[in-house]
């Protein structure tokens, strides 16, 4: 199926690494004009040089903290100043820290939230007056089942998730009669260096293998293929939600998870609390 994404012109928040970068890559592929952002500017030369490479597509690297106040309007400014226009808006940016009630600071909920949440609200609010002007655009939000699908020691990121998909919903009806789409997709675990980070971080806390952790994983998900996601099978839902051909799509949640179940996975790690 041609999604007809050649010509648009795509921003990709967080886009060095991971769901991000194999997001910015899926949309060069399909003949997009490509801007990433992430925090360090050698990352971002070195991601848009290799997606260029790779697909021909232009790619512009803008170095933007999210977690500051007006950063998110310098980068949208600057991705118009470098297109010309914005018709997509994938915010995949954005982590947060996990841990329990009674382990977490106020430091761990306020740099979650800042970035995490607040970090998507803040380019989504920049973002729609630039699509408003060409009369529409596509806005695909990120996020992650934590939001549906919780667990006690992911307490922080499913607030935070659970805050982006009620903001998802709530901007899909508003600005839907302005030609504007706005939807969610929510990985479950995916292959990424941030998830074997974070693998290791639950293995060294609960005292056993990573091993054992990633089979715990594997074991929540019902579609028996012995294996977490991929950053494609991602990207593919972002690249339909972002096209055209999803035409009658808005403010919807997908959730790109195999079906996990999260009763399983804590009773693998935590002898059953969930």
């Amino acid at each position: 199926m041609d999604l007809a994404l050649k010509g648009k012109v795509v921003l990709v928040t967080g886009a060095t690494r991971g769901i991000g970068a194999d997001v910015a890559l899926g949309f060069a592929e399909e003949g997009a004009h490509v801007a990433i952002c992430a925090r360090t500017k050698a990352d971002l030369d070195a991601r848009a040089a290799e997606i260029g490479a790779a697909t021909g597509a232009r790619v512009v690297g803008i170095p933007v903290d999210l977690s500051r106040r007006g950063e998110p309007e310098r980068l949208v400014d600057e991705v118009v100043r470098a297109f010309g226009r914005l018709d997509v808006l994938v915010n995949s940016a954005g982590v947060a820290p996990g841990g329990t009630v009674e382990e977490l600071s106020d430091d761990d909920w306020e740099r979650g939230i800042d970035l995490k949440l607040l970090g998507l609200v803040r380019c989504t609010r920049a973002a729609i007056p630039v699509m408003r002007g060409r009369g529409g655009g596509r806005i695909v939000n990120v996020v992650g089942n934590d939001g549906v699908k919780c667990a006690h020691w992911e307490i922080v990121p499913a607030i935070c998730c659970a805050a982006e998909l009620i903001f998802t919903a709530t901007l899909a009806e508003q600005y839907g009669p302005e030609g504007i789409y706005v939807n969610a997709v929510n990985p479950g675990p995916v292959e990424t260096g941030l998830m074997r980070g974070l693998f290791e971080q639950v293995a060294r806390r609960r005292g056993v293998s990573v091993d054992h952790v990633v089979d715990a994983h594997v074991s929540s998900i019902p579609l028996g293929l012995g294996r977490i996601a991929t950053p494609r099978e991602v990207t593919n839902v972002v690249l339909f939600l972002a096209s055209d051909r999803a035409s009658f799509v808005n403010g919807v949640s997908v959730n790109v998870d195999g079906g996990q179940m999260k009763p399983v996975l804590s009773r693998m790690l935590y002898g059953g609390r969930g």
